[in-house]
């Protein structure tokens, strides 16, 4: 038994070693792989239900033992391109913790079988949990927070460039699992992991720490350092760690700010405005909000994203005539959507330059302060109406319900019309924004009564909408209409709309980490609100209830 642990235990160190990735190049000066070929047929199939992550039906029924789903196509792929030869697993290296138990384990095999026996049993209890978050990653949806942006088709080809990345360095291995492993324990609040997510969180971030201190002779590549900034700062945003999360944004932009623009490639390009969405978040929480400030990053990080991303090195084309229909299809809904994608980019820099004018980011109360605040507040109001002319046209006839089976599929148009209310919806919440930070003592002004009364009537609209299975309100509000639900209801006096508002946010726990919190905070802000005649600080609120502030996410 000891002779065949020992050898179980070498195999594994073996094929950890074997794995080490490359640490070469530069941070400044080295860019992605070309990814010029012709897409694939990625999926056999797109999930048109599934883009803003209103589908959770797969996963409520995905349970512990079902760690291998039967494949998709880009599943089979996955697991052609990082499985091991005899094994279905993909050959990643074992972690830091593995190979400790491992050393510990070879040191103590003097002491009898029992200590061994042990070692192993934790060495593979770590390698399932692991496997089985690898395997998670390996058919997750589209992220919440990703979903505006993100079709399910471009998040399988991003995920592929991610597991690819993963096997080259540690670091990504690492910031993946975890990332991983808050996906699986938010979406499935029965499942409890050791504390995996947490030990890899630790051993990313403290491989980041070694090469953003200089203490490293040699350098990951750029966008190593760019997928474990994006992995982090989404855990760490989530689980409100908002410090934290700051951190690894604020490394994400240097490393954006420092480097040759015309140098970034398309991966790169792509990973960081996931970033900066995230820097969108993370600055109603207290952030910076440096990608949202800076011009060059807002113009550049907002562009859709080019064909080539989605096929790998040795990718083939279309094997069949279904094939080549769900790409067309899948190019058509892409066609369609980037325009308000790109409108809702533009959107979440607003967030970031109000947030920047509250008393959290600067001083407030002297008639100076107030003069500049309300000259601040007039060119965002300038800039929020130049937005909305350049909207796209298609916005207006989505959100009035006036695209049909008659002009699309029944896929496209129920999911490009609920796609374009809530980008709309959170235009609408900028301006409540805008009004509470800027002129809180005021009435409100026209055109945010116009404001509240648009997002009220939207998010109706998508409420009272069938699902695409065809049940009445069967589909709980898109993770994005959080921040504009919370707008409304923060203006809302009718007592029986208040309700309606907060049962639509504690709907969206299902697809909202934090909607219960939320609606917490919302009861809190409105009875304030109620007893003092005033508008209150909704950030004073979370510290009050929570002692801290998080994200509305």
């Amino acid at each position: 038994m000891i002779d065949a642990g020992a050898a179980t235990l070498q195999a594994a160190l073996n094929d950890s070693a074997s794995s080490l990735p490359d640490m070469q190049g530069s941070v400044a000066t080295s860019t992605s792989p070309a990814t010029t070929q012709r897409p694939p047929a990625v999926d056999n199939f797109f999930d048109y239900a599934g883009f803003m992550f209103d589908n959770p039906e797969w996963w409520q029924q995905f349970q512990p033992s079902d760690a291998l789903l039967q494949n998709t196509q880009v599943d089979q792929t996955l697991s052609e391109l990082f499985s091991s030869p005899g094994t279905n697993s993909p050959s990643f290296m074992v972690t830091n913790n593995v190979a400790q138990t491992a050393n510990i384990a070879t040191s103590h095999i003097g002491d009898g079988h029992l200590q061994v026996a042990r070692a192993q049993d934790n060495i593979q209890t770590i390698h399932n949990e692991d496997q089985f978050l690898l395997d998670y990653f390996v058919h997750s949806t589209v992220p919440p927070i990703l979903a505006p942006v993100e079709t399910q088709q471009q998040w399988s080809s991003m995920r592929r460039h991610l597991l690819v990345m993963a096997r080259e360095s540690s670091m990504v291995h690492s910031a993946l699992l975890s990332f991983s492993d808050l996906l699986l324990r938010r979406r499935r609040h029965h499942i409890h992991t050791t504390n995996g997510g947490q030990r890899h969180r630790q051993d990313s971030t403290r491989e980041l720490s070694t090469y953003t201190a200089g203490t490293e002779t040699s350098q990951p590549r750029r966008e190593h350092l760019l997928a474990t900034c994006f992995f982090l700062s989404y855990v760490d945003i989530l689980e409100g760690r908002t410090e934290a999360a700051h951190g690894s944004l604020k490394i994400g932009y240097q490393i954006f700010d420092k480097g040759q623009k015309t140098s970034f490639g398309p991966l790169e390009i792509r990973i960081l405005s996931w970033i900066r969405l995230l820097d969108g978040r993370a600055v109603s929480a207290g952030g910076e909000g440096l990608f949202l400030s800076d011009d060059e990053a807002s113009e550049m990080l907002v562009q859709p994203s080019p064909a080539g991303l989605d096929s790998l090195p040795g990718d083939l084309g279309p094997s069949n005539d279904a094939d080549q229909s769900a790409e067309i299809e899948e190019a058509l809904f892409q066609a369609l959507y980037q325009p308000g994608a790109v409108f809702f980019q533009k959107v979440q820099s607003f967030m970031g330059r109000i947030s920047k004018i509250d008393p959290w980011h600067r001083s407030r109360g002297t008639v100076a302060d107030e003069t500049e605040v309300m000259i601040i507040a007039a060119e965002i109001t300038r800039d929020l109406d130049r937005l909305f002319d350049s909207r796209p046209r298609l916005m207006d006839y989505a959100a009035k319900g006036q695209l049909t089976p008659q002009h699309l599929s029944p896929h496209l148009s129920h999911t490009i019309t609920r796609v374009f209310r809530t980008y709309a919806s959170n235009f609408y919440a900028s301006k409540v924004h805008l009004h509470r930070v800027a002129y809180k003592t005021l009435p409100l002004a026209m055109e945010t009564v116009l404001a509240l009364a648009k997002i009220k009537e939207l998010a109706k609209m998508m409420v009272d909408t069938p699902s695409e299975s065809g049940t009445d309100g069967g589909e709980p509000l898109p993770v994005n209409m959080l921040w504009p639900l919370l707008m409304l209801g923060s203006e809302e006096e009718d007592p029986h709309e208040r309700i309606w508002i907060r049962n639509q946010i504690c709907r969206m726990q299902e697809v909202a980490t934090n909607a219960e919190m939320t609606a917490q905070v919302l009861d809190e802000v409105q009875k304030m609100q109620d007893s003092t005649r005033t508008r209150v600080d909704i950030r004073s609120i979370m510290h009050k209830i929570f002692d801290a502030c998080f994200a509305i996410v």
